[in-house]
């Protein structure tokens, strides 16, 4: 009976150690690599938008592009309505030489005069994310958030951001968003995004009861026999 009792608690020690495990190894995401438009918007873990400026800030509501196009067979891009319309404009140089300051195979977000352009990041699970962006190419504004906050904002030709460990609950975003240049405002922005999922507490605290009661009607059947 002592024998197997411990081989019970044994079981429960090491579904408990599985339980606080890292639930999976860390997704990468790269904005670059990812870029498509043709495969709708949201694609999937990251959208392309703009945000209307509020008080001198791209704050406002987060508002999707919604017209796909090719820009002289150069490059992908997604904008509003018309190009011109208001709104934004991101696009991927598909040539093997550099555009408009974009490397090859690079995004630029369009920070022209009266414009804002967004990508936006939206976490699929719960988890600790390692965040890096780098900017360049343009004088225009830059300006990154994780949901309503402010993570940090810039307005150099060069301007990068590394935020190792961030937690984030399924359905955060983080945003980054050119906007204001002076003059020509394409802005090459590379995003790369590591997410270590985790289970939810109210998950791991189920499966322990579950365990827990199991053990208990174990002990309760050998006590009738």
């Amino acid at each position: 009976m002592k024998k197997r009792i411990v081989s019970s608690l044994g079981l429960a020690t090491l579904v408990s150690v599985s339980l606080v495990a890292p639930a999976s190894a860390a997704l990468v995401f790269d904005f670059a690599a990812d870029f498509s438009n043709t495969n709708g918007n949201p694609n999937g873990v990251w959208s392309y938008g703009y945000k209307p400026i509020v008080d001198g800030k791209p704050t406002g509501t987060f508002l999707p592009l919604n017209t796909p196009l090719d820009i002289g067979g150069a490059g992908m891009a997604w904008c509003y309505n018309n190009y011109g319309d208001g709104g934004g404009l991101v696009w991927k140089n598909q040539m093997n030489y550099g555009q408009y300051n974009i490397s090859p195979g690079h995004v630029s977000l369009e920070g022209d005069p009266g414009y804002t352009t967004t990508a936006r990041w939206t976490a699929p699970s719960n988890g600790y994310i390692d965040l890096a962006v780098a900017f360049g190419g343009s004088g225009a504004a830059r300006y990154i958030m994780l949901s309503d906050t402010l993570l940090a904002e810039g307005s150099t030709d060069w301007y990068s951001y590394n935020n190792p460990n961030v937690y984030m609950n399924i359905g955060d975003t983080i945003d980054v968003t050119a906007y204001g240049a002076p003059a020509s405002g394409n802005t090459q922005t590379d995003i790369t995004i590591s997410l270590t999922a985790v289970p939810e507490p109210t998950t791991l605290l189920s499966t322990l009861a579950l365990v827990s009661s199991g053990l208990l009607l174990r002990r309760r059947t050998k006590a009738l026999r």
